[in-house]
């Protein structure tokens, strides 16, 4: 049989595989050129929209007047648009202006090494360039602040750009910043400012001494009033390493004569006559040597026997003799602490308002504060097991520790009586905070901002505190939202102290010394902003405590020759009553805390 010879599909099937293949070839090219045309078209787009953006920037950069922000914009925008008419149209004007500004000539500064000039930069870095120039110019007019934001921002958008020539300018301008600061008496400021400084040289000798400078003088002004054995050693110590320093020498001197005068109303002569002689190792004063003499000759000639000063209606702590009658101030009780001369250690004791005999609730413990129900009391615990905030039963039973830092400090009960509110310096910066805890102690604290001596207010929500800003500025009795620990500035005056807010939430007391250079309690009243002094009076009065009702404060003072709480009606015209005397000299008495509670 024939083999069948196999003869193909036949041409005109091939014709039509063929153009079949054309096409389809034809196709794919036709789509690959779609598709990068459309990809062309979607980066221009994309491009299209990043030069929008930065030109928009660049327009809100202007007319904020941050120029050399501006410009970095603006160059962005001509390195994707070269052509760019609106870009080009405002970097000829931001030019011509820079060409008509002339540089002011710059005062001399004392800075331990010149600055640097940097390299002009190329084009490609023109918008740095522009942002050193401006933070240069604003370096040379000793706008040390403005200056050291503008090298923030340069290192923030180049941290590569220039750098020994840009840290050189910025530490300079922090730490003279430092000085300028300091010298305006902002001394928190001025401690951040050198902070600043030192975080970019830390071994730098200058700036290192002028911060402990600055913080010897901030710790003197701290305690002025106060305690003047502290004030007296650091001012002391400030004048012994630098006695040019400021007013170191006049601080130092009248430390020493008013502590002399505290002294000498106490008729504790000696010890007056030897601050007077220590004053005159400052400064040779004629009236200082009268009081030197006058307080030696007493010392010399005076006779043991007591002045029979404390009347007849003043309970004494026990250990003292104890005096038949004392007045009615009115109700609930009053805690307070004291100093135990036979044990060394401090105690809490508890005063019915309305008569009766008083209570210990607790040794080795200071700064008490009753719950709002007068069933607990919180305090400051000095026991070395229980260190830190700690609350009981005002019936008696055993102690809850609250916090575990012996820092925590002025425990303040809030309104519902589940959380306390503290300050404490317990960071490793020592800065003071104000926390609050849930008083259970199941939790951490939460911090609410920088500041100490504190009180609740009657809504719960807000604590008034003794505080500055973020930035160290505005500094006086500031108010905090126990939710978002938002602040706001209550009084401006910086040495306000101690607030004490009414039951009805209408008015708050507080300490004052630097409103006029002695310490006083004063009442704000919060519609009006209106401040009046309550009572005022040549001794120290403080640390101010409301009655339940909101008519009468109770206060720490030694108006009479020795410390004592005294009782004041807020609106009324009679004199204070003096409740209480409290033995020891009580030198640290701004760290006390009297509560009044049901």
């Amino acid at each position: 049989m024939p083999r069948r010879r196999w003869r193909g599909p036949g041409w005109p099937l091939l014709a039509v595989l063929s153009l079949v293949l054309i096409l389809g070839l034809g196709g794919l090219v036709v789509a690959g050129v779609l598709g990068l045309r459309h990809g062309l078209e979607q980066r221009q787009v994309q491009q299209a929209t990043a030069v929008a953006g930065h030109f928009q920037r660049a327009l809100r950069y202007l007319d904020s007047g941050e120029l050399a922000l501006a410009q970095a914009e603006l160059a962005r925008v001509l390195e994707l648009a070269p052509e760019h008419e609106g870009a080009l149209a405002r970097l000829r004007e931001l030019e011509e202006a820079a060409a008509r500004r002339q540089t002011p000539t710059a005062a001399p500064i004392s800075t331990p090494t010149p600055v640097p000039t940097p390299p002009p930069g190329t084009p490609q870095m023109g918008a740095l360039d522009a942002l050193f120039a401006e933070a240069r110019q604003l370096f040379e007019q000793q706008r040390w602040e403005e200056a050291a934001l503008r090298l923030e921002q340069l290192r923030t958008l180049a941290p590569d750009y220039q750098p020994q020539a840009v840290e050189e300018m910025l530490f300079q301008a922090h730490y003279q910043h430092g000085l300028q600061l300091a010298q305006a008496d902002h001394l928190e400021a001025a401690l951040r400012s050198f902070d600043q400084a030192l975080a970019l040289r830390p071994d730098d000798a200058a700036a290192q001494e002028e911060r402990e400078l600055t913080a010897l003088y901030a710790a003197g002004v701290g305690t002025w009033g106060a305690d003047w054995k502290k004030t007296i050693a650091t001012f002391a110590e400030l004048y012994r390493r630098r006695p040019d320093y400021r007013d170191v020498a006049r601080r130092l001197l009248d430390a020493y004569r008013q502590y002399g005068d505290a002294l000498a109303r106490k008729a504790q002569w000696c010890e007056a006559a030897r601050q007077y002689a220590s004053a005159l190792t400052v400064r040779d004063d004629q009236e200082i040597v009268r009081l030197r003499d006058e307080a030696d000759y007493a010392c010399r000639t005076a006779t043991p026997t007591p002045t029979a000063t404390t009347p007849v209606t003043v309970t004494v702590i026990p250990g003292l003799t104890p005096l038949p009658t004392r007045p009615i101030v009115g109700e609930g009780h009053i805690a307070f602490s004291a100093f135990n001369e036979e044990t060394g250690q401090e105690e809490i004791w508890l005063l019915p308002a309305g008569g009766g005999e008083l209570v210990l609730l607790a040794e080795q413990a200071s700064q008490p504060a009753l719950s709002p129900d007068g069933a607990w009391v919180a305090f400051r615990s000095q026991r070395e097991d229980m260190l830190g905030l700690v609350i009981k039963p005002v019936s008696g039973g055993a102690w809850q520790r609250v916090t575990h830092y012996v820092e925590d400090s002025v425990p303040a009960w809030s309104p519902d009586g589940r959380r306390l509110a503290f300050a404490s310096n317990r960071e490793g910066d020592r800065k003071w905070r104000i926390y609050y805890v849930w008083a259970d102690g199941q939790s951490p604290a939460t911090m609410l901002a920088f500041g100490r001596a504190l009180a609740w207010a009657p809504d719960g929500r807000n604590i008034v505190y003794q505080g500055c800003d973020t930035q160290g500025n505005n500094c006086g009795l500031r108010i905090v939202n126990a939710d978002d620990g938002s602040s706001t500035l209550l009084t401006d005056v910086p040495g306000d102290t101690a607030p004490a807010w009414s039951p009805d939430g209408r008015r708050v007391a507080f300490a004052s010394y630097t409103r006029d250079g002695n310490w006083e309690l004063y009442l704000l009243d919060l519609a009006s902003g209106a401040v009046r002094a309550l009572a005022p009076h040549l001794a120290n009065d403080g640390m101010p405590a409301w009655s339940p009702d909101g008519r009468r404060l109770a206060f720490l003072s030694d108006r009479d020759g020795m410390w004592a709480i005294f009782v004041l009606e807020v609106d009324g015209e009679t004199a204070p009553v003096r409740l209480v005397d409290i033995p020891g000299d009580y030198e640290d008495w701004l760290s006390a805390q009297i509560s009044w509670g049901p």
